[in-house]
């Protein structure tokens, strides 16, 4: 994500019998001797050392650390992270233009690093816009016209966000930030799609919805959070939905299967959707999300909702 010679710069000059097999154990996560547990370990500790400095490498770290967290499904845990690189920024004066006055390979990473930032802040943007809207609307009992335009103009915007970034960058390489919006955006047609009659607009939700499980399809290669959500989307699909999906992506029922059988449990307080009602909570908690559709056989998809 961030460049590599902000951090090591001695990585260059290492050979590649130095380097292979150093980064080849990721997938033994349980494994302290690894290099990436080990890794980890030590930057929480430099990070429990530095946090308070205004660094460019500690924004970058407050970044990564809420991310790895998030997708670890530790979002209590990842949030501080977020927080405090954020605050960090600020006090760097990240976005100003005078921010970092000397030129050459400092500077890049200044400039990489505002615009990771923008960039991540700019997709969560419309997702605060709607936590913090949505819900007033739905107990406003008098539909107040400027809540209505609020929330339909941040669910309109955020849709073409993800519109954009797959024209610009497909789904398929890893990408840490995209798959909250996407699960938003993906809940949102399901619900919009059982109130909808108009042909035009359920053609134009049933388009983002497919779109938006194949992010998630493409993205669970990377990572476990987005196995889990992928399946959540899925079965709460209506079967007409669910045929689509089939005929217009590489479904491969006997891979889906397999992967069913290998589901592991899931530790989040996370709503993957805007919360219209205090009682509505329980509902919308990744945890119980997975519970009641996550361990669903690709037979059973498409007959909840």
């Amino acid at each position: 994500m961030f460049k590599q010679a902000t951090y090591c710069f001695r990585w260059p000059s290492l050979r590649r019998r130095d380097c292979y097999p150093k980064f080849t154990n990721r997938v033994e996560y349980w494994n302290p001797q690894t290099y990436t547990y080990r890794f980890f370990a030590e930057a929480k500790r430099l990070w429990e050392l530095e946090s308070s400095r205004a660094r460019i490498t500690t924004v970058q770290a407050g970044i990564l650390f809420s991310v790895f967290h998030n997708l670890c499904g530790l979002d209590d845990i990842g949030q501080p992270y977020r927080i405090q690189g954020v605050v960090l920024a600020r006090e760097l004066g990240l976005l100003k233009p005078s921010s970092c006055n000397v030129m050459g390979a400092k500077r890049d990473g200044w400039a990489y690093t505002a615009w990771a930032l923008y960039n991540w802040e700019t997709i969560y943007y419309y997702h605060l816009i709607l936590m913090m809207f949505e819900p007033l609307l739905a107990a406003d009992k008098t539909n107040d016209a400027v809540l209505q335009k609020t929330v339909a103009d941040a669910k309109r915007y955020l849709q073409t966000l993800v519109r954009l970034y797959y024209l610009r960058h497909g789904f398929e390489a890893m990408d840490l930030f995209v798959v909250g919006p996407l699960m938003l955006t993906g809940y949102d047609c399901i619900d919009a799609l059982g109130e909808e009659t108009s042909a035009d607009k359920v053609e134009t939700l049933r388009s983002t919805l497919i779109l938006v499980a194949k992010g998630l399809q493409n993205q669970r290669r990377n990572h476990y959070l987005a196995e889990a959500l992928y399946r959540v989307v899925r079965g709460r699909m209506r079967p007409q939905e669910v045929a689509i999906l089939r005929s217009t992506m590489n479904y491969d029922e006997a891979r889906e299967e397999a992967d069913h059988t290998k589901m592991q449990a899931v530790r989040s307080h996370w709503p993957v959707s805007i919360v219209k009602k205090q009682e509505e909570v329980d509902s919308h908690i990744l945890n119980n999300l997975v519970e009641s559709y996550g361990s669903l056989h690709v037979g059973e998809a498409g007959t909840y909702s």
